[in-house]
């Protein structure tokens, strides 16, 4: 059983994933209390099955970009986990969760979260092969700044400003439901790369963090 949890942002989210379906999924906004939060969430998940931490045979986070104490909360309690398991552990990229969640109505989107200070963290993905596929690399910008050349489709955490400058300029937007993030895309994605191999030692798995200008 895979655990899944994502602490990159406001939200904090923990799924569990048996390797064909969702068992179990929490999603919250947590601002500021991952620390407290995580753990047990974590445990309460595992009771509601009659499980237990003996029975996760593998662990997958949310590497980043995204909120710097979010990030080294959820990453440490994985590599804790995974270590003192002996179990493996997937990182993966937040973005590419949240590219991972949109349905491919269009051949090229955009995945956004939140940065903190009227800020957000974009990045392109082009759907190629029955996959999204990063174009570049991720940015830190405005809203304002984004819509110049944002792309005709965008999902993730977009706020009231952006939603108001996206629909202006056009651009298919997702619905407030879609902006909450969800470890079960996690899972699901973490238990692919799983099956493909692409794990890494707990020790190895780093946050990616970005800087912008300011």
């Amino acid at each position: 059983m895979l655990l899944a949890m994502d602490t990159a942002t406001r939200f904090l989210s923990v799924a569990l994933h048996d390797g064909k379906q969702i068992l179990a999924e929490r999603s919250q906004v947590s601002a500021n209390q991952h620390t407290t939060q995580l753990t047990p969430i974590i445990h309460d998940l595992l009771a509601e099955l009659e499980r237990t931490i003996h029975d996760v045979t593998a662990v997958a986070v949310s590497q980043g970009p995204g909120s710097f104490s979010g990030l080294r909360v959820g990453i440490g309690v994985a590599k804790g986990i995974a270590a003192g398991r002996n179990i493996p552990l997937i990182g993966v990229p937040t973005l590419e969760v949240v590219a991972y969640s949109t349905p491919p109505f269009l051949d090229t989107m955009a995945a956004v979260i939140q940065a903190g200070r009227g800020r957000i963290i974009a990045g392109v993905y082009r759907w190629q092969g029955e996959v999204w596929h990063p174009e570049g690399s991720p940015e830190i910008t405005t809203w304002e700044n984004f819509v110049q050349s944002a792309q005709p489709l965008v999902n993730g955490e977009i706020d009231e400003t952006g939603m108001a400058l996206l629909k202006a300029a056009g651009c298919q937007v997702f619905s407030a439901a879609w902006q909450v993030r969800r470890a079960g895309f996690l899972a699901d994605l973490g238990w692919k790369k799983f099956a493909e191999g692409v794990i890494t030692k707990p020790a190895e798995v780093k946050p990616i963090y970005l800087k912008g200008p300011g």
